[in-house]
């Protein structure tokens, strides 16, 4: 206000006064006869600041922003003087923190608008999952039944080669005829095979097979269950068989006879096997088996002064052969 004590250090040639606050215009002052002591001319006194003591955003406001054209009108800033009022200063850090708090706003909208668009895609996105989901759960359950039936039969087709035991039973003790022994305990043959697959671990097939003997033919025909485990490489499977086993002489098998013996029997056969399968393709696979079954086959000899028998015991296959699912 007028007459006002103003304690000035310095002022310059410039005519500029440096108090405790900034800097004062010395016209507006007169000086007392205290040193360093002056009073206000005016009722109001502008101080300023200069610039190197200002910071650089306040500056870019006045000289670039929104203040320099509020401030054109209202005072001189000196600008080309590097000195800038307080008030302009005040003005400009104000006009800073309001931009700053709009922007904090318009980011703090956005966020909350991304927010919120996030979860309807999200909720949208679930109910899409959850149509989706639907359809294919009602797709399985149309083609479920089909799916059951679809590739669970197969064909299986097979080459074994077999060793037999047998044995021989004389009611004579007279050995004056002897067996001859060029009938050998093993042959070849092959086999056909109907299945189903029930379920990823168990399969039934029906077994006809035919082995081929020196001088017989062994034709059998299983029922067979099998456990299997689809995980594990090769699939190996073990199971349990039962049928009937007919083996049929072809011809003369003593020495000295001259008549031909022909000599049928019928056994119930039953046996275990174990094997494994490789999966060729959805359709094909190679599977290789070991079967050994339980028959007894007994072929009576009748001559003068002898009564012999020849027991074939256990059947020995090793198979391998190709399956077809369909």
């Amino acid at each position: 206000s007028y007459g006002e004590t103003i304690l000035v250090e310095s002022c310059d040639i410039h005519q500029w006064c440096k108090t405790e606050n900034g800097y004062i215009k010395q016209f507006l002052v007169k000086e007392t006869d205290e040193k360093n002591v002056y009073t206000s001319k005016k009722e109001e006194i502008f101080i300023y600041k200069t610039t190197s003591n200002i910071d650089e955003d306040i500056l870019n406001e006045i000289r670039d922003g929104e203040v320099k054209y509020i401030i054109r009108d209202l005072e001189t800033t000196n600008y080309d003087f590097n000195y800038i009022k307080l008030a302009t200063i005040e003005l400009a850090k104000k006009n800073i923190e309001l931009k700053k708090a709009i922007k904090v706003e318009q980011v703090q909208k956005i966020e909350t608008t991304k927010k919120v668009e996030v979860v309807e895609i999200t909720e949208k996105a679930q109910e899409v999952e959850i149509i989706e989901q639907a359809e294919v759960l009602q797709q399985e359950i149309i083609e479920k039944p089909t799916q059951q039936l679809s590739n669970n039969f197969f064909l299986a087709l097979g080459t074994h080669y077999t060793l037999f035991s047998f044995s021989q039973k004389e009611q004579d003790s007279s050995s004056r005829l002897l067996i001859n022994d060029s009938d050998d305990d093993n042959g070849f043959g092959y086999v056909f095979s109907v299945g189903y697959k029930a379920t990823d671990y168990l399969f039934f097939t029906l077994q006809y097979s035919r082995t081929l003997l020196d001088n017989a033919i062994v034709d059998n025909s299983l029922l067979a269950i099998n456990y299997q485990l689809p995980n594990l490489f090769a699939k190996p499977y073990l199971g349990v068989s039962i049928g009937g086993s007919k083996l049929s002489w072809d011809d003369a098998v003593i020495d000295g006879i001259e008549e031909s013996i022909s000599t049928t029997s019928k056994k119930v056969a039953y046996g275990m096997q174990i094997g494994g399968e490789f999966e060729l393709n959805d359709n094909f696979s190679f599977f290789g088996e070991y079967q050994m079954m339980m028959q007894e086959h007994k072929t009576a000899l009748i001559a003068p002064n002898l009564d012999t028998e020849i027991i074939h015991g256990i059947q020995k296959n090793i198979t391998l052969g190709i399956k077809y699912f369909f």
